[in-house]
């Protein structure tokens, strides 16, 4: 799940994403399914494929799961979801990034394994772009290139 807001007064733009763990995934050339909340995850890697350039960089955070693609708004983020308080990944933008990239940021594995443990393996993230100029990235509308996360489990 995807949804970006817009505060209307500072024009700052921040990308919400909702991941569930709790399900069974295919590895490549593998027959068998895994799931991440069964075997425990040792740290995973959000991908987000870039759809506009910035001149700033981002910063990701844990959120709440409160929150649906369709009902959030600007004023939800800071009235009723709540955001962790410590950065999980920054990285910087630059006007070299280029259209159609591919972004990483990286998750620590307590936050995923709490998200199975506490949450039914429901994970929620938020990333602030910080400037009018924050980098857009592909949406779940999108077939091919929507934001996706890696997780490895432990073996």
């Amino acid at each position: 799940m995807w949804a970006q807001v817009d505060d209307p007064v500072s024009g700052d733009i921040y990308t919400l994403l909702k991941f569930n763990l709790n399900q069974n995934f295919q590895v490549l050339n593998d027959p068998v399914t895994y799931n991440p909340c069964t075997l425990g995850t040792t740290d995973g890697t959000i991908y987000l494929k870039v759809s506009d350039v910035s001149n700033g960089g981002h910063e990701l955070y844990s959120l709440s799961n409160n929150w649906t693609e369709t009902g959030v708004k600007y004023n939800d983020v800071f009235s009723s979801l709540t955001i962790g308080q410590t950065l999980l990944d920054t990285t910087v933008s630059t006007e070299e990034d280029s259209v159609n990239d591919w972004t990483t940021l990286a998750v620590p594995g307590s936050v995923l394994n709490d998200a199975c443990t506490n949450n039914s393996g429901i994970v929620s993230f938020i990333v602030s772009g910080g400037s009018t100029n924050a980098i857009a990235w592909h949406s779940r509308d999108d077939t091919v290139d929507r934001p996706y996360i890696v997780v490895t489990v432990n073996d």
